[in-house]
């Protein structure tokens, strides 16, 4: 799974969909509910980073629908940002903040810093591409990164005041 991530994350969409499909694969034939769970999650985070808000969004839904079936799993903070990226680029930058501030909440409680810088730094480009910056979050986001030795995170394609 690390593979598809950096071919996600570095823009090879079509690696990572061939590399997350395998994954998917093997999980779903070994029912193993929290990995298929986790892939799920990457792959709709693979979706937001193509700028593909609605198939991000029915996915994450979906995917935390089962997580909460099965009592939650320690990818819903992942999940919520996704959802939260996605319902942003469907142009509810409202809405989006909201599920960003829950994700926010959830990676917190469970001490998830990396997860949650994150979730700060979505909340910040959420806000910026909308004409609402939000230097709190961008600065906490950023002393979190400095902190663990982030250099960069990839951008998220997302609507913008101008093009509302």
């Amino acid at each position: 799974m690390v593979f598809s991530r950096v071919a996600s994350r570095s823009g090879d969409f079509a690696r990572a969909d061939e590399l997350y499909s395998a994954a998917r694969k093997q999980f779903r034939a070994s029912s193993s509910e929290n990995e298929l769970i986790d892939t799920d999650a990457r792959i709709a985070e693979a979706l937001v980073f193509q700028g593909e808000g609605l198939p991000a969004l029915e996915l994450t839904t979906a995917t935390l629908d089962r997580s909460a079936a099965t009592g939650g799993a320690m990818q819903d903070p992942l999940l919520r940002r996704i959802r939260g990226y996605a319902i942003a680029q469907l142009g509810d930058s409202e809405a989006a903040h909201t599920e960003l501030l829950y994700a926010l909440d959830e990676a917190r409680s469970r001490k998830a810093q990396y997860e949650a810088a994150l979730t700060l730094d979505a909340i910040a480009r959420v806000g910026a591409a909308v004409g609402t910056p939000d230097a709190r979050a961008d600065a906490e986001a950023a002393s979190i990164f400095e902190a663990m030795g982030v250099v960069s995170v990839p951008k998220v394609p997302l609507v913008t005041a101008a093009s509302i």
